[in-house]
């Protein structure tokens, strides 16, 4: 099976900087082209602000009510002849992650460029799930991945957590879980998937491929590092 000869490793944690949620990159002719997000911006809820010389353009969380409905807003976004000037896809969650709250980082007005950039984070300490998006060859894309390692802890009040990987295409309606396990006791480092260990298999699934760690209560904390590798063929 022809692979890449290299394996990466994305990390899923508890932190207001990591795994942005959307990317973004302007394709116009504009002077202005900034982007702004408000996480209570709008009736206590998401406010997205993307400005160019025609003016403000705004994504409501709570009137599109989920990721890939932001998304959405922002590529149908168009100056008076028609022309489209943004670009946006979706990243580190699932498309029916809800947008309809404030548990979102506030991000100053800055300049977009003409390369997708990450934008978007969650406010960790509102929410108890953590998810990595893996795309072959770029985000978004449907090449094949193979996974050899899930593996780590997670710190919570109650309950139990989850590790789930989907098969992650687009729209809600097309995400199919393909392999979830429950992490052994808080704090405790566990391996939810090692092809390396005896009697261990690689899990091979078309992408994009999301993996999530996601708490039943008070998901203070996560550290979990995933070993993967594009399929070329």
């Amino acid at each position: 099976m022809p692979v890449s000869e290299d394996w990466q490793t994305a990390t899923l944690g508890m932190s207001d900087t990591t795994q942005p949620l959307i990317q973004v990159r302007y394709i116009g002719d504009d002077d202005t082209h900034t982007i702004a997000i408000d996480a209570d911006g709008s009736a206590s809820e998401l406010l997205i602000t993307l400005t160019d010389d025609g003016g403000a353009h705004t994504v409501i969380g709570n009137t599109t009510t989920t990721l890939q409905g932001c998304v959405d807003a922002i590529n149908a976004f168009t100056d008076a002849d028609g022309l489209t000037k943004w670009e946006a896809r979706r990243y580190n969650a699932p498309a029916d992650y809800d947008t309809g709250t404030a548990a979102f980082i506030d991000h100053t007005a800055s300049d977009v460029p003409r390369t997708f950039t990450n934008y978007l984070q969650r406010d960790a300490s509102a929410v108890l799930v953590s998810s990595v998006r893996l795309s072959n060859p770029e985000t978004g894309d449907a090449g094949d991945i193979q996974l050899a390692l899930i593996q780590g802890n997670a710190t919570y009040a109650s309950g139990a957590v989850t590790v789930k990987v989907s098969q992650d295409p687009g729209a809600a309606s097309e995400e199919v879980t393909v392999y979830s396990k429950v992490a052994a006791a808080t704090t405790v480092e566990s391996d939810i998937l090692n092809a390396f260990a005896a009697g261990g298999a690689y899990l091979r699934v078309k992408g994009p491929v999301l993996v999530e760690v996601t708490g039943s209560a008070a998901l203070a904390a996560c550290d979990y590092r995933v070993s993967w590798r594009a399929v070329n063929s």
